[in-house]
């Protein structure tokens, strides 16, 4: 599967790739309208036009156009336009007036706004949408809204039979001929394929950005997998030994039954990935973790079967008649359990946050197939296999329905083969769709074959015969009388969840909460070519969780040590008795000075030694209305010196959860392998160090550059050598300086690099004695960088080219580090012009160039970059989630209320839920708590925290749960038949009765999760860690929690006001609003209260009246 990702690159939409996301940032979608210029029918040396005015010589274009380039000049009545794609049959050279500049073609339009419908004038775009012209060819439809409909109607009004020029981003994507006056709706013809339609259509629609992406980034990041390379190696082959684990057992134990269960639960698999990948859905963790609980329940499901079967055949009744009703007699409980959960999953696929959506639409997708393979595909296996006669009408069902798959998968594939051209087929989602039935049809096949294949073997092995259908037995029917223990059990969990809750106040959240939640700090880093085959993420990770860890436990101890003394005015020396540099004390010192608003601007300076820093405190200013308060002294410095050595000491603890990420650095043509470091800690200055600390030998530094400006006092006396026109090769420009090199490399045949045609009207650079050396590739990585920093952000992306003059040990300058170079830039725009005054291009461009590359040279890099950021999981994001799942309980107790005829059992099943989603929880605050033990090391945790990871394990032991209380109550309600009341013992019978199922179905589930937990990698391990909890608490809480409380109404009752209001003064303490947050949370807990004594009241009620009863 993973193999085969890159190979459907080519099928993927528009926007899975950087530079599709570039393309589209570059523009900020804004599209125009322009009347094209044309030759006067008179004189064709002229333009024709209705205004006198507009009648020009389109020479004088002409010629400007190859002098200053595509800009307009004052006065200009017409611009030229730069052509996207110059098509010939769309773009004539006899209708329009066409000319080549820099290698584009460029059609010459009117530049007046009179002539065009343009930006900033009043009218908007409303929308815009794939369409088809009157041939049936792909367009791109539009609508206008504000004053658009009345000024496009005069344009085109004044202008029919003139061509309309359709310009987006400044560049004509389209033309044609003006018909007739058009209003508020037009279309956008062309030869255009189904992504360029798409890459239009998503531009105009991000016309609302307010700002466009530069035209060469400063960087471009392709980011790795979340869980990183090597923990998505591990948890692959982790899912895949789960699976064959789950698969070997089930067929151990099941023999036939289970094969066919391994069967339907890989066809689940393969129709889920399939769906998914026909809707382009994105694999997220939270998606894996809803692909595991479909796996859970379709195992569930084909269980719950199984064991009606074995009940059915303990009676005495034949094989075919057992497997008729171990499907019927199933069905409820499995239709009851998939329906809540897919309406779980619909709610948070359309409330949910981003991050729940893939949960939801992978569980969705997954549960409908698998109640088709567990009721449907499983079905037929039985019905060819058991029958010593065969019913002819079954196997025709079979073999029509794999006929259907055939003829389907032919007609789509066909239908989108004649609806597309060879060049877009790939992209034809009818044609798409044709593969995927298809495939289904050749796997039917196959499983038709093999219902014959378990039809012979069943035969031959004289089972039929016997009318026998073996599988183990896990226990002989239990007694266990579980409703005489509830209030050991009821104990056992008020203890565990209280105490939890009473930890969780005494820590703080942000040492149990992960990064999208409480923010951190990212460090990108390089590391160098030679370390580059030992280092992966995980190495990565572990060197910031072991080596930077100890660093900063060190760097506390030593700055705890320090020694403060007042060297002047306001002026204090902190020295540490350790090995710490001046940058590395003023790293752990600045957050705290700067939070205590201390410390004057840059007012952390290195001692002369370097061995100490001198901190300038802050000289409160005076206000009006208060007293001025004094700067910090000698003790004042001590002391925080003493909080900022504390903070350190504790701030170790958020290093040690640490991600790693693989990352592609891309920057001036050059692609870089990198990883991108994230931790908890939000100081990123003492996260740097730590890094700079422990992993210097490793990183790739880039250093600064020393190096001389050559001029000459007749050429370049400021250092500035112009290219004029008449400039062919470098030496022409700058002299004989390069005359040497460059006749030696002609001799030697090599292509002149030395050309400076393409760098008319710019300027070039020469820079001397450059210590370390320089390739002309690293330069020009280094100017291209500078060039989008701040500051430098209004030169733009104008082009560069260094060349190499004198090469280190006589190498090829081209290619080797140089100490001499030369530098070639030029403004697109603003040229240099022959014989003419250039003060103002002397200032606005090369002067500015200068200082640009100066600075580009003067600059070093340890670290590609540090950014602190805020919590990837905003407020909103959060509150949308845990409505969706709060509607989700609402709905499964609902529904729970309809099928089992009273609240009761809705109740009880959403307080179990409430149950293990705490117990999973505390299990990872203990684990937290506990993972550096030698317990913690034996059970091999971590110091889990709350993350996206475990938000979805907790979303998956909600389902998990809920489906195993429903196969229970799906028993009482059964057993129940027409009696008014449940009685205990009818409770403790139907627990016994599916108890083997409940052990089972929880064993399948907990082999999977034990393989993912030891051999899944660190990405998935907190997953699989809270899963397992869940997984034990849902099973416990069905048997001990959810069927108990049915019987006991009042505690259940209470326990619902109770959770109720808790949930909902949750909510409202989230309200951004302070103050109604706190009313609303009071008012919801006064009402809770209230409730809670109405409940009160009308038990005593019931007490009177029962012991009023009583006597007589």
């Amino acid at each position: 599967m993973i193999r085969t990702y890159d190979a459907s690159a080519r099928y993927r939409g528009s926007l899975d790739d950087p530079a599709d996301l570039m393309r589209l940032l570059k523009g900020a979608g804004v599209l125009e309208f322009r009347i094209l210029a044309t030759r006067s029918p008179g004189n064709t040396a002229m333009t024709d036009a209705k205004n006198p005015e507009h009648q020009v010589e389109i020479s004088t274009y002409e010629n400007n156009l190859s002098r200053f380039g595509p800009r307009i000049q004052t006065g200009d009545k017409f611009m030229w336009i730069k052509i996207a794609k110059p098509d010939p049959e769309d773009w004539r050279q006899e209708y329009y007036i066409i000319r080549e500049y820099a290698g584009s073609q460029y059609v010459l339009a009117h530049a007046t706004d009179d002539m065009g419908l343009v930006r900033n004038t009043g009218w908007t775009l409303a929308g815009a949408y794939p369409g088809r012209d009157r041939l049936g060819r792909l367009a791109i439809d539009f609508q206008l809204g504000g004053n658009g409909p009345k000024q496009f109607w005069e344009l085109t009004n004044n202008n029919i039979e003139r061509p309309l020029c359709i310009v987006l981003d400044d560049e004509a994507i389209s033309s044609a001929t003006i018909q007739s006056a058009i209003s508020d709706r037009g279309q956008i013809t062309g030869r255009f394929a189904p992504q360029r339609v798409d890459y239009i259509v998503r531009t105009l629609e991000a016309g609302s950005l307010p700002a466009k992406l530069k035209e060469v980034p400063l960087q471009q990041n392709s980011v790795g997998p979340s869980l990183g390379e090597t923990n998505r190696r591990m948890g692959f082959q982790a899912s895949v030994l789960a699976f064959v684990v789950v698969a070997v057992f089930m067929a151990v134990y099941y023999f036939y039954n289970g094969v066919i269960a391994d069967i339907a639960l890989l066809l689940n698999m393969v129709i889920t990935l399939g769906v998914m990948s026909f809707l382009q859905a994105t694999f997220t963790l939270p998606g894996i973790a809803g692909l595991v609980l479909t796996l859970g329940m379709a195992v569930d499901a084909n269980v719950l079967i199984y064991e009606r079967m074995r009940e059915e055949l303990q009676r005495g009744v034949s094989v075919r008649m057992a497997a008729k009703l171990g499907y019927e007699k199933a069905f409820s409980a499995i239709l009851d359990s998939n329906v809540t959960t897919i309406m779980t999953a619909v709610i948070l696929g359309v409330i949910g946050s981003e991050e729940i959506r893939g949960f939801g639409l992978t569980l969705g997708i997954g549960l409908c197939t698998s109640m088709f393979t567990a009721l449907f595909v499983t079905r037929q296996y039985f019905h060819i296999m058991v029958p010593n006669n065969l019913n002819t009408q079954e196997t025709n069902k079979a073999w029509l329905g794999t006929l259907i798959l055939v003829v389907a998968g032919g007609v789509l594939m066909g239908a989108g083969y004649l609806s597309s051209n060879p060049d877009t087929l790939q992209d034809s989602r009818l044609h798409g769709l044709g593969v995927f039935v298809a495939w289904l049809a050749g796997t039917a096949v196959v499983m038709m074959a093999s219902l014959w294949g378990f039809r012979l073997l069943y035969g031959s092995t004289g089972h039929r015969q016997a009318n026998r259908l073996p599988m183990f037995k896990l226990m002989s029917d239990p007694n266990i009388n579980w409703m005489a223990k509830y209030r050991i059990f009821w104990a056992c969990s008020a203890t565990v969840i209280g105490a939890g809750l009473v930890a969780m106040f005494f820590v703080k959240p942000a040492d149990y909460m992960d990064i999208e939640f409480i923010g951190g700090t990212s460090v990108q880093i390089e590391v160098r070519a030679d370390s580059q085959e030992h280092l992966d993420d995980q190495k990565i990770r572990q060197i910031v969780a072991n080596d930077a860890v100890n660093w900063l436990r060190q760097a506390a101890t030593w700055l705890a040590g320090a020694t403060v003394t007042e060297v002047g005015e306001n002026r204090f020396q902190v020295t540490t008795p350790g090995d710490l540099t001046a940058s590395q004390i003023t790293s752990l010192l600045m957050p705290t000075l700067e939070e205590d608003d201390a410390v004057a601007r840059n007012g952390i300076t290195p001692t002369d030694d370097g061995k100490g820093v001198i901190v300038q405190v802050k000289v409160p200013t005076a206000t009006s209305d208060k007293e001025v308060p004094k700067p910090l002294d000698l003790a004042g410095v001590q002391n925080e010196v003493q909080k900022a050595a504390e903070y350190a000491a504790n701030a170790w603890r958020n290093l040690m959860s640490a991600r790693v990420q693989t990352m592609e650095l891309a920057s001036a043509g050059e692609k870089r392998e990198a990883y991108e470091v994230i931790v908890t800690e939000p100081r990123k200055t003492l996260v740097a160090e730590a890094m700079l600390a422990t992993m210097s030998d490793i990183l790739e530094v880039t250093p600064s550059v020393d190096a001389r400006l050559e001029t000459d006092p007749e050429k370049a006396p400021e250092g500035i050598y112009p290219v004029k026109h008449d400039a062919v090769v470098l030496s022409d420009v700058i002299g004989g300086h390069s005359q040497a090199p460059i006749l030696q490399r002609v001799q030697r045949g090599e292509t002149l690099e030395a050309d400076t045609v393409d760098f008319h009207g710019g300027l070039v650079m020469v820079f001397n004695d450059m210590n370390p050396a320089q390739t002309a590739a690293q330069l020009e990585a280094r100017i291209k960088r500078m060039r989008l920093q701040p500051g430098f952000e209004d030169q733009g992306s104008r082009p560069t080219k260094v060349i190499g003059l004198q090469a280190v040990g006589g190498g090829d300058p081209a290619e080797a580090p140089c100490t001499r170079v030369a530098i070639m830039v030029k403004d697109a725009v603003f040229s240099y012009l022959d014989e003419e005054d250039n003060t103002k291009w002397l200032g606005d461009v090369a002067a500015k160039e200068v200082n640009l590359v100066k600075e580009a040279l003067a600059t070093s890099l340890s670290l590609q970059r540090v950014t602190q950021f805020s919590p990837q999981v905003a407020g909103e994001a959060i509150t949308k989630a845990i409505i969706a799942v709060v509607l989700s309980l609402i709905a499964i107790a609902a529904y729970l209320w309809i099928r089992f005829g009273s609240l009761t059992f809705g109740l009880a099943g959403i307080i179990a839920l409430y149950h293990d989603v705490a117990i999973a929880l505390v299990g990872i605050l203990v684990a937290h708590h506990i993972w550096d033990w030698r317990i913690g090391q034996a059970l091999m945790l971590s110091d889990f925290r709350i993350d996206l990871n475990i938000i979805a394990a907790l979303l998956t032991i909600v389902g998990f749960s809920i489906n195993d209380t429903i196969v229970i109550f799906d028993r009482i309600r059964e057993n129940r038949g027409r009696l008014a009341t449940i009685s205990a013992r009818l409770i403790n019978d139907s627990l016994n009765q599916t108890l083997s199922r409940t052990i089972l179905t929880t064993l399948t589930v907990m082999m999977t999760l034990f393989v993912m937990y030891i051999f899944g990698g660190e990405g998935i391990h907190g997953f699989a860690f809270a899963m397992i909890v869940g997984s034990i608490s849902g099973t416990y809480s069905t048997l001990a929690i959810a069927t108990p409380l049915t019987h006991h109404p009042r505690t259940l009752w209470v326990v619902t006001v109770v959770l109720a209001g808790l949930t909902l003064a949750g909510l409202a303490w989230m309200i951004p609003s302070p103050t109604l947050s706190k009313v609303l949370s009071v008012v919801i807990l006064v009402l809770s209260a209230a409730a809670l004594f109405g409940l009160y009241r009308n038990f005593s009620r019931q007490d009177r009246a029962g012991s009023r009863v009583a006597p007589a």
